[in-house]
């Protein structure tokens, strides 16, 4: 079955809610299921037989997780990054798109250009994350186009329509071949 963003066969893994956001854990063996009881401050679910080893945690999840949520909702996001980084709990806040393109290695990779939109004018777009320390992908920064501005072109060089057919469709209103003015 579905398990949204967790693992079928590692609990606890995904992302979880905390006071102020969520965060991800993924406890994929016992040494970090150890480590995450400690910095929790639930060691005695170490020697917990229900959740000792992992298959333990995935035959028991549905406990485990009410456990996990109920500890999480505690702290907020820094302050189980804090706690989580000195106690080698593997864990990452979950980002809105904003805050993730405002981090610092964003910025150092170059991946914000800003481009000319023909309607909204400058905006910001990303660029491509695939990066090599040989090659430098320095790829065009193009606006997203603008509601049926590639409708004839498309019509025409993918699909094979005439011209006749395609000024047809316009004059329907089938399509709209909105061109940047």
């Amino acid at each position: 079955g579905q398990v949204g963003s967790s693992h079928h066969n590692i609990v606890p893994y995904g992302r979880y809610p905390v006071q102020d956001g969520h965060i991800v854990l993924a406890l994929f063996n016992d040494a970090f299921w150890r480590n995450f009881c400690h910095a929790i401050g639930q060691s005695e679910l170490i020697d917990d037989d229900r959740f000792r080893r992992g298959p333990d945690r995935v035959a028991n999840r549905s406990a485990l997780e009410t456990i996990v949520c109920d500890a999480l909702k505690q702290k907020t996001v820094a302050e189980w990054h804090e706690i989580f980084d000195k106690g080698d709990v593997p864990h990452a806040p979950v980002n809105s798109v904003g805050d993730a393109l405002t981090q610092s290695l964003v910025k150092t990779r170059g991946l914000i250009h800003t481009t000319d939109h023909p309607r909204a004018g400058k905006v910001d777009v990303v660029g491509s994350p695939i990066q090599f320390l040989e090659k430098v992908f320095d790829l065009p920064a193009n606006p997203s186009p603008t509601l049926g501005q590639h409708s004839a072109e498309v019509l025409r060089d993918v699909l094979g329509y005439s011209e006749a057919q395609i000024d047809a469709l316009s004059a329907q209103g089938v399509i709209g071949c909105d061109a940047p003015d």
